[in-house]
C-alpha cells in the first residue's frame, strides 16, 4: 500500500492511498466463493455468478478496503482526526491495476496559546436604581392596563382618537388606505410618519385633510416614496386613564395578594435583578467579542457543520413551539448558522484554555447564589432551588455559567474598563455594540 498526505491548510489533509489490485481481486474471489457455496442463485449453475453479482461484491469489498486502509494509514502517519472524513473520491477500479482513492479530512487543531489581553477595552454600564426609576416602571405597568375615557377637548399626544379616514393616491383611493372606527393612539407610531402628527389638536366631529409621504422602503411598491392625501374625520377624543393600584393590577403582574407597598417592593426587586443581569450580560458580551477578535484559529469543518446543524434544529424547534408552526429544520440550510457555530466553538476553546491555565475552579457559593437568584422569581422558590439542585443537566448549566463569570472577572482585572453612567432604560436595553451572536 502506498500512502501520501498533502497539507491543504493548517488542519485540512488530503490523503491518497493506492492498494495493489491483487488484494482487491483476492478478497472479491474469497467472498464470492463463500457466497456461492452457501446460497443457490436462481438462473445460474451452482458455483457460477453473474457479472452484476460480481460487481456488487467488488463494490462492497472496495468500501471495506477503503475504510480499513484509511484507518491503517492514519495510525501509521500518527494523525489525530477531528472527525469523519469530509470527502472520499475513489477512482474506477480496473482489473489488474492498483486501486487508488483520495480522502479529505481535518486533524485536531493545535492547542490555543493564550495571548496578551491587556489591550482589550470595554465600557461598563453604570446605573444605581432610584425611586424615580421604580415610579416610572409602575406608571408604565399601569399604562399597559389602562383604559380610555372620552373628553371634550383638542387631542394631544398619547390621547386615543376614533377616526374614519380615506387615503388617495393621484386623486383615487388606494388599497388599504380606508378605514372606519379606527382607534389610534397619537404618538404610538402606528401609522406612517406625519399621519399622527397631523392630527394633534383635532376635536370631536372635526374633519382634517393633509398630505403625507410613504417611506421609500415601504413594503407596498405602488406606495413606496409616494405622496398621498388623507381625509380624516374624528368621532371621538379619549384620554388615558391609568389602571389603579389595586388587587386587579397586582394579580395581573403575578402578585396574588398584598398592597401597593408590597407591589412597589416587588417591582423594585425585579428591576434590580433585571439591571444586574443586563449589566453583567453587556460586560460579558464585550469581553467575549474582544476575545474572538484576538484568536484566529482554523476549526475542523465537521465541528462547524455539527454545531451549525444543532443551532438550526434548536432555532426551528423554538419557532415551532413559540408560534405553533410545523417547520422542518431539514428544509433550512445550516450555512446561515455557520458563523455563529464557529464563534461558539472558538470561544469555548479559548475559555477552556483560560480556565486551565489559571486553574480556575467553580465557586460553589456563586453556584448556590445563582440558583437562588433564578428561583427568586417563582412563588415557591425553595421548591425550585431543590429541583434545580437535583437536575444534573440543569445544575451543570449553572456551574458552566458561573465559570464563565469567573473568567470574565479574571479578565476584567487585565483589561481596560471605562465606566459609563446611563439611565435605567438604556442600561437594560439590548445594545447592538454590546451584543455577541453566539
Amino acid at each position: 500500500m502506498q500512502v501520501s498526505v498533502e497539507n491543504t491548510s493548517a488542519i485540512a489533509r488530503r490523503m491518497t492511498i493506492e492498494v495493489p489490485g491483487n488484494i482487491i481481486q483476492s478478497e472479491v474471489a474469497k467472498r464470492l466463493k463463500d457466497a456461492v457455496s452457501h446460497a443457490k442463485m436462481n438462473g445460474f449453475r451452482p458455483g457460477k455468478v453473474s457479472k452484476a453479482t460480481e460487481k456488487r461484491y467488488r463494490d462492497a469489498v472496495l468500501q471495506d478496503i477503503m475504510l480499513e486502509k484509511f484507518e491503517e494509514a492514519v495510525k501509521e502517519q500518527k494523525l489525530e482526526l477531528a472527525g469523519q472524513p469530509t470527502a472520499v473520491e475513489p477512482e474506477e477500479f480496473t482489473q489488474g491495476k492498483p486501486f487508488k482513492f483520495v480522502i479529505d479530512f481535518d486533524v485536531m487543531p493545535a492547542e490555543i496559546e493564550l495571548v496578551d489581553h491587556s489591550d482589550i477595552e470595554i465600557v461598563r454600564p453604570v446605573h444605581e436604581l432610584v425611586d424615580a426609576d421604580v415610579e416610572e416602571m409602575i406608571t408604565a405597568l399601569r399604562k399597559q392596563a389602562s383604559t380610555f375615557k372620552e373628553v371634550d377637548r383638542a387631542a394631544k399626544d398619547e390621547d386615543q382618537i376614533i377616526i374614519d379616514f380615506v387615503g388617495k393616491l393621484d386623486g383615487e383611493p388606494f388599497e388599504g388606505g380606508t378605514a372606519n372606527g379606527h382607534a389610534l393612539v397619537l404618538g404610538s407610531k402606528q401609522m406612517i410618519p406625519g399621519f399622527e402628527e397631523a392630527l394633534i389638536g383635532v376635536k370631536k366631529g372635526e374633519e382634517r385633510t393633509f398630505n403625507v409621504t410613504f417611506p421609500a422602503d415601504y413594503n407596498a411598491e405602488n406606495l413606496a416614496g409616494k405622496e398621498v392625501e388623507f381625509t380624516v374625520k374624528v368621532s371621538k377624543v379619549e384620554e388615558i386613564e391609568l389602571a389603579p393600584l389595586d388587587e386587579a393590577l397586582f394579580k395581573r403582574y403575578g402578585m396574588a395578594e398584598g398592597d401597593a407597598e408590597k407591589f412597589t417592593a416587588e417591582v423594585r426587586k425585579n428591576m434590580a435583578r433585571e439591571l444586574r443581569q443586563a449589566i453583567k450580560s453587556k460586560i460579558k458580551n464585550q469581553v467575549f467579542s474582544a476575545l474572538l477578535k484576538k484568536y484566529d484559529v482554523e476549526l475542523p469543518r465537521v465541528w462547524i457543520d455539527g454545531e451549525a446543524s444543532a443551532l438550526r434544529d434548536q432555532s426551528i424547534n423554538q419557532m415551532n413551539a413559540q408560534y405553533n408552526m410545523k417547520l422542518n429544520p431539514q428544509d433550512f440550510p445550516f450555512d446561515r448558522f455557520k458563523e455563529k457555530a464557529k464563534n461558539r466553538i472558538l470561544l469555548g476553546m479559548v475559555i477552556r484554555q483560560i480556565i486551565e491555565k489559571n486553574e480556575i475552579k467553580v465557586d460553589e457559593e456563586r453556584v448556590n447564589a445563582m440558583i437562588e437568584d433564578i428561583a427568586s422569581v417563582y412563588d415557591d422558590s425553595q421548591a425550585v432551588i431543590e429541583q434545580l439542585k437535583e437536575d444534573k443537566q440543569g445544575l451543570e448549566g449553572v456551574r458552566s455559567a458561573v465559570l464563565e463569570e469567573q473568567v470574565v472577572d479574571l479578565l476584567l482585572g487585565q483589561i481596560k474598563v471605562t465606566d459609563e453612567t446611563m439611565v435605567y432604560q438604556d442600561a437594560v436595553r439590548p445594545n447592538e455594540k454590546m451584543h455577541l451572536d453566539v
